[in-house]
């Protein structure tokens, strides 16, 4: 009989699949808040310095994910099949605005299943949006994504 031969990833493999930071993907691999018991189990040869993992584990971890999240079990989006969309400064501002006048911050990073400072990146633009993050924005502020992310109109921000 003959062993099945592995391909083993490491936490930087994973985030690419996903398109996620290696932090994020330490997160989840470990026994914390952010955790998720679903993850795979380490299979790390020796020569690895780090923890492996077998990528076959690991595609069949990122299809449950992707299975949760479209029934809605999972506030983070599937890691494929979204786009991203870049808004302007004035938007990033009247968005921000809008989530402070309905909610807490935290109300919203766990709604989008981003941390804090993954949401804060967005509002500063070195990160574009993910449609589904601004969908479930616009559900909750009551709106459509194409008004949360139209331009103000003038005297639509507040001024700081």
């Amino acid at each position: 009989m003959t062993a099945k031969k592995i391909n083993v990833i490491g936490y930087r493999d994973i985030a690419a699949k996903l398109g996620v930071s290696v932090k994020y993907i330490h997160n989840l691999a470990s026994t914390g808040e952010m955790s998720d018991p679903d993850f795979p189990q380490p299979t790390t040869p020796e020569w690895m310095r780090s923890p492996g993992f077998d990528e076959d584990d690991v595609d069949r971890w990122i299809a449950l994910r992707a299975a949760r999240a479209q029934r809605g079990k999972s506030g983070r989006p599937p890691a494929l099949g979204y786009t991203r969309i870049q808004v302007s400064p004035d938007v990033n501002k009247k968005i921000l605005q809008r989530i402070r006048k309905a909610g807490t911050f935290r109300e919203f990073t766990e709604l989008a299943g981003i941390s804090d400072q993954a949401l804060r990146t967005r509002f500063t633009g070195r990160t574009r949006w993910r449609s589904v993050e601004l969908e479930a924005f616009a559900t909750r502020l009551n709106t459509t994504v194409d008004e949360l992310t139209a331009e103000p109109l003038a005297g639509e921000l507040d001024v700081d």
